[in-house]
């Protein structure tokens, strides 16, 4: 076998396994929660004193048969590179409690149903008053299991 050929050999050997790691990223176990994207968005945004207030809209989804506790977790590093937060990541508190009330960071699903979520992101501000975009953060779910 020449050089070329081991060559192409070895490059095709690359890809095909390259490939297969991919599908297998994406094949992997189903999420309990899903956010379902055609029905969540961004709502506004406001600045007050040293606050940034980030309100949102979700629709969630629990894929279970169980109920379930979860907390959402938001990525905001565009906002922290433009100036308007100091801190990347922001936890949802439920608008439920109001603006100025009590925090509630942690949410319930019931089994197989869906549920709307008025939402407000809160996080130091940074200086600007320019908000990145007009989307929702990138979002991830984080389940809270309890000690049994």
């Amino acid at each position: 076998m020449t050089a070329i050929k081991k060559t192409i050999v070895i490059l095709v050997s690359l890809m095909l396994f390259a490939a297969s790691v991919s599908g297998c990223a994406r094949t992997g176990e189903p999420q309990k929660i899903t956010v379902i994207e055609d029905r969540s968005y961004f709502e506004d945004f406001e600045i007050s004193g040293n606050n940034v207030r980030i309100y949102c809209h979700y629709v969630v989804k629990n894929n279970t048969s169980e109920q379930l506790k979860f907390k959402i977790k938001g990525n905001f590093k565009a906002d922290v590179k433009g100036g308007l937060l100091k801190e990347a990541t922001l936890y949802a508190a439920s608008m439920d409690f109001g603006v100025h009330g009590s925090a509630e960071f942690e949410f319930t699903i019931g089994p197989g149903g869906e549920r709307e979520l008025e939402v407000v992101f809160i996080g130091e501000a940074g200086g600007s008053e320019a908000k990145h975009d007009r989307l929702l953060p990138k979002t991830e779910i984080e389940y809270i299991y309890e000690s049994e």
